[in-house]
């Protein structure tokens, strides 16, 4: 499989949105701008990384499945070809200011194909979305309303 050109590099690393390019084998290939300050992250601990050894798992996260579903989503669109998408998806960050901490995130991931001239799936486009303001909300709205029940 050729390397991304230099300048498709470049027009990825612009992109106004937060996504990663991976390879089949879920190797971060290119990364947006965008994704790195969404993640807190920087290009040269992501680039030629699996996604899955870049992102690890909290192992105190109360959906120990984030990666299991994450990955299934993936491994959907590399199988099938077709786009697939999480609407709700916690997946907590490494705190780059804590060591060993993490902090709380929740996503909103899809992950699409993009195929060669074969029409074989030569790439994935892993694009996220922080909804975690959203989910928190919710969650002191719907706890608010519980207090005022009782």
């Amino acid at each position: 499989m050729p390397a991304v050109s230099s300048d498709l590099l470049a027009v990825f690393n612009a992109l106004p949105g937060a996504c990663l390019l991976l390879s089949p084998q879920l190797v971060v290939e290119a990364v947006s701008d965008v994704f790195l300050a969404t993640t807190l992250t920087q290009r040269h601990s992501l680039v030629g990384q699996n996604v899955f050894a870049a992102f690890p798992v909290n192992p105190n996260a109360a959906d120990s499945e984030a990666v299991g579903t994450a990955r299934a989503s993936m491994e959907q669109v590399l199988a099938t070809g077709q786009p697939h998408e999480l609407t709700l998806q916690p997946y907590d960050l490494i705190d780059p200011a804590r060591p060993g901490q993490f902090l709380e995130r929740y996503w909103r991931m899809r992950n699409a194909p993009v195929v060669d001239a074969e029409g074989q799936v030569a790439h994935l486009i892993h694009e996220i979305f922080d909804i975690t303001a959203q989910v928190q909300a919710s969650n002191e709205l719907r706890n608010t309303q519980v207090r005022e029940q009782t």
